[in-house]
């Protein structure tokens, strides 16, 4: 098992992969999505708080040893940019989205230098738009940022043109194509291939057919978190076809953002179950 499939098993051990295809999840960057993965509640594990902090240790360690500083996005990076810190015994500061407004007024706090070289500790990248607005805040005061650890990342194409774009390397843990091969592993979804059957299909569990694509759509009141996580896999397979992303509860269906104009009418993409 690859450091990162561990990483991967560790999150789904300690409960932080939440799935809500009723209720998307709306990001920081304003996508919806079905998965929310949680870092926090792998704080409440200690061992498993253990194994992700060493694992973070050991890439800011092996691939960004330049750093003579860490600093961690506030709020879900504080408690891993602080424990990796006590363990590789660099000095410490995290940053806010914005500065306070009482006080001192701070947006960094800790002490810090103009020239240091920093290491940001993040705890997960989506489209890397808010974590790269706190680059940008340790830049002006005067800091060398010379790398991003973060324990989890979509894999998103944006996000990698964004870091390329800002001259910033990053590494992260683990991510979701190695999530949803970790999830398949443990056969957590629908083989390829099986078909529902007919008492499903009944009550609110009612087929919906789409004209474009002609495939059958499955609307789904409640339904076991097998099927939930082939709705994840959908959208994942999505992910390098479409740039944009959006989600539909209603049918419980993954679309692109962008609509298509054809014959005067516009339509979505749609990916089905």
């Amino acid at each position: 098992m690859t450091n990162e499939k561990a990483v991967a098993e560790k999150l789904l051990q300690s409960n932080a992969i939440k799935l809500s295809p009723a209720q998307p999840f709306t990001w920081a960057s304003g996508w919806k999505s079905p998965i929310y993965c949680d870092n926090r509640k792998v704080l409440s594990f200690p061992y498993i708080r253990d194994f992700i902090k060493s694992e973070m240790c050991n890439v800011a360690f092996e691939q960004f040893a330049e750093a003579d500083m860490l600093a961690g996005v506030a709020t879900a990076g504080i408690a891993w940019g602080a424990m990796a810190a006590d363990q590789l015994k660099l000095p410490y500061i995290y940053v806010r989205p914005k500065p306070k407004e009482h006080g001192l007024g701070n947006q960094i706090e800790g002490f810090y230098q103009p020239g240091q070289k920093v290491l940001v500790i993040e705890d997960l990248i989506s489209t890397g738009k808010s974590s790269l607005q706190v680059c940008e805040v340790l830049k002006k005061e005067g800091l060398e940022v010379v790398g991003m650890v973060s324990i989890f990342n979509y894999g998103f194409t944006v996000a990698d043109e964004a870091f390329k774009a800002a001259g910033i390397p990053y590494k992260s843990l683990t991510n979701y194509p190695t999530l949803i091969e970790k999830i398949v592993s443990l056969g957590l979804r629908r083989p390829k291939g099986s078909s529902f059957r007919k008492s499903e299909a009944r009550g609110d569990r009612k087929r919906h057919c789409n004209s474009r694509t002609t495939k059958h759509f499955v609307k789904m009141a409640s339904r076991p978190c097998q099927l939930e996580w082939n709705l994840i896999i959908l959208w994942y397979e999505e992910i390098y076809i479409c740039p944009n992303y959006s989600f539909k509860p209603f049918y419980r269906q993954f679309c692109t953002a962008k609509s298509i104009a054809k014959g005067g009418n516009k339509y979505t993409r749609l990916t089905t179950l």
